[in-house]
């Protein structure tokens, strides 16, 4: 005897659905260490701003190739740490980003 083909899909649509959560969950909790990463990155960042950069910039020692250097080694579409907007940005997108994350994730937080 088998189960009525509504209820055969309904189960069918429960076990694809449970299926998609268990992916969607994994693929999260990657994002877990991503945003650990990130916050350790973080605080590296600002500790050698507030301790390193000002001198470091201001250093009468820094000549065009230097300059290159550093514009060399920086990502594509990325700027040069030369530029203190540079730094300021990246915190503030990644700060501004981690809160959106978490007023999303708050939003949708089921009991």
């Amino acid at each position: 005897m088998s189960l009525p083909d509504l209820d055969l899909k309904k189960l069918l649509a429960m076990q694809e659905l449970c299926d998609r959560i268990t992916d969607q969950t994994r693929a999260l909790a990657a994002t877990q260490k991503a945003i650990r990463t990130l916050n350790k990155d973080l605080r590296e960042l600002e500790s050698l701003y507030e301790k390193d950069w000002l001198a470091l910039v201001s250093d009468k020692r820094i000549d065009a190739q230097d300059e290159e250097a550093l514009t060399a080694s920086s990502k594509k579409g990325c700027y040069s740490v030369l530029g203190q907007d540079t730094i300021w940005n990246a915190l503030q997108d990644a700060y501004q980003l981690q809160m959106a994350l978490t007023k999303l994730l708050v939003r949708n937080l089921k009991d």
